[in-house]
């Protein structure tokens, strides 16, 4: 068997942040490649396109896009909060959610 060089104990760790690294630098570039298109775009509209076109792209007042709220979900509760919650019904409480339960 023969032993590693130096060299080449490469541990799992820098391997990945390789990769990682560069995954970022070819996301960078198809940022930047998307970023140029949309420029050329705008210049394309704006030499050719119509007055609405040309609007757009000179227009100062741009807006970001507001995001709608999400509404929350309702929270689930786990098996312990049933079980307590149950527990501390009456005899009769349990009986009327067994009823509104079953229909």
């Amino acid at each position: 068997m023969r032993r590693p060089k130096q060299l080449e104990l490469y541990t799992t760790e820098s391997r990945l942040i390789d990769l990682l690294d560069r995954e970022l630098q070819r996301a960078h570039a198809n940022e930047d490649f998307l970023k140029g298109k949309v420029e050329r775009l705008e210049l394309a509209a704006y030499a050719f396109g119509n007055a609405t076109a040309k609007e757009y792209v000179l227009r100062t007042d741009a807006k970001p896009i507001e995001e709608v709220p999400v509404p929350e979900q309702p929270v689930k509760k786990t098996w312990k909060q049933v079980q307590q919650e149950w527990n501390s019904m009456t005899p009769e409480q349990q009986e009327a959610a067994l009823a509104k339960g079953a229909n």
